[in-house]
């Protein structure tokens, strides 16, 4: 099973057409669009038309940066099919165990287990139906650019230490080339598509989860971080939301 996903940045003479034009195409290839901002959008594609979408996405504008990933997480589903397979037998086990005549404090003792064993079951067919999912469709995050004189460009990266928070996108784990991995816990409901090195995890509905370290050049607390990050993030995002953890 393997999770292909790609990204194109692209310079277009009409953003709002051109967005218009990725969603379009998503359908007509069988696929749906997964998220829309005002300057970038997510599709979804069957994994068998994914290399007819990158290039015909590809004649939309020009192309200023391109990634392609493929992902195997057939090791992942396998795990996770395994746990399964092994949480009904045992739960077809102790529901038998329940029907014999057993005392009030054992009965309760399996009720427990049962229930237990129940709520795993439901979170591990979840984890098998977004893995699945995640195999069926392949996923293409397009930011649209649109075109400029160079001047105005060359202005926005005026600070190169801060450069990289521009290419920041809600649709593309990329990040700055010096980043290090960074593992946390992953969210409920989602699947983590990278069991070693950086931590990216994914839900079925299209929700994205990744982190990566950055040495703090130049020098700041966090409060100057949140600052920086919001005032060149703000003209393409509706809002943002800070969150500490650790």
């Amino acid at each position: 099973m393997v999770h292909r996903s790609g990204s194109l940045d692209l310079e277009v003479e009409d953003v709002e057409a051109a967005r218009d034009s990725v969603a379009a195409l998503a359908a007509e290839l069988g696929g749906r669009v997964e998220t829309l901002t005002a300057y970038a959008v997510a599709i979804r594609v069957p994994v068998e038309r994914f290399d007819e979408a990158i290039d015909r996405l590809s004649e939309l504008g020009r192309v200023l940066a391109r990634s392609l990933r493929a992902e195997d997480v057939t090791e992942v589903f396998q795990a996770t099919d395994l746990r399964l397979r092994t949480a009904r037998a045992t739960l077809e086990r102790l529901q038998e165990l329940l029907a014999e005549d057993r005392d009030a404090e054992t009965r309760l003792e399996l009720l427990r287990e049962i229930r237990r064993l129940s709520k795993e079951i439901a979170a591990l067919e979840a984890r098998a139906r977004t893995l699945r999912e995640l195999a069926r469709l392949s996923r293409i995050a397009v930011t649209l650019h649109a075109r400029r004189p160079e001047v105005v460009l060359a202005a926005a990266h005026a600070v190169r230490e801060l450069a990289w928070i521009d290419q920041l996108s809600p649709l593309e784990t990329w990040i700055a080339a010096e980043s290090r991995p960074l593992r946390l816990p992953v969210p409920e409901g989602m699947v983590a598509l990278s069991p070693r090195g950086p931590l990216h995890a994914e839900s079925a509905g299209g929700s994205r989860f990744w982190t990566h370290r950055l040495e703090r050049v130049p020098r700041g607390d966090a409060d100057w971080w949140v600052a920086a990050l919001r005032e060149r993030l703000a003209p393409g995002h509706a809002e943002a939301v800070v969150e500490a953890i650790g």
